[in-house]
């Protein structure tokens, strides 16, 4: 009896000795498209075999695309093909802190290169940032001083910057010293440090 139900492609064997061959083709792909578009219009033929598996008589293209867009009988992506396009992901972690225009234009302008801040690699963005900072504080001359307690709460203070700077000093320059103090660093303490520093800057510069 002919009657149309759901079955995995992978119980699905190839006709033994059919002399049939799928080409790949403008065809095929064109067949891609509309089965990614419409689903399987068409059912696919075949009949059961004695170990509950199932021999293709009708629909070798069809099958084909199935197996190339890795779709399964409900036509959702198969396990083992979601597995495979997950493991080639890269992720990559967005800046916490968002940076304006006014002051990515500042970074570009202290750079060496006319970098915008969030193509620079992170050791870049902390000497950047250390240089900002001495930039916006640095008036004729003399470093300047704020009132920060007005914008923040107390949670930063002269002093505190000044820690700060110190702190990421060895980011500017590059002698062998410099480069070994930067390896006690972690990449998680790096994106930290990049993130308190926009911060502080967005604070001077709010005094502007």
């Amino acid at each position: 009896m002919n009657e149309i139900i759901k079955i995995k492609i992978s119980e699905i064997d190839a006709f033994k000795n059919h002399p049939y061959k799928v080409e790949l083709g403008d065809e095929l792909n064109d067949l891609v498209e509309s089965i990614k578009l419409n689903g399987l219009l068409v059912p696919i033929v075949v009949r059961r075999k004695e170990n509950d598996r199932y021999e293709l008589l009708s629909g070798h293209r069809r099958k084909k695309v199935y197996e190339i867009l890795g779709l399964d009988h409900n036509n959702t992506v198969q396990y083992i093909t979601r597995r495979k396009i997950v493991e080639n992901l890269t992720f990559e972690k967005e800046a916490t802190i968002k940076i304006e225009n006014n002051i990515d234009k500042m970074f570009m302008e202290i750079s060496t290169r006319n970098a915008r801040f969030e193509n620079m690699t992170i050791d870049e963005k902390i000497k950047e940032i250390a240089n900002l900072i001495e930039n916006l504080l640095y008036v004729d001359g003399n470093y300047i001083k704020l009132d920060y307690s007005k914008h923040c709460f107390e949670y930063v203070d002269d002093e505190i910057i000044k820690k700060y700077r110190k702190q990421i000093q060895c980011f500017r320059h590059s002698s062998n010293n410099a480069l070994e103090e930067r390896k006690q660093f972690s990449d998680e303490e790096k994106e930290f440090i990049i993130d308190y520093g926009i911060t502080i800057i967005k604070l001077i510069y709010s005094f502007k």
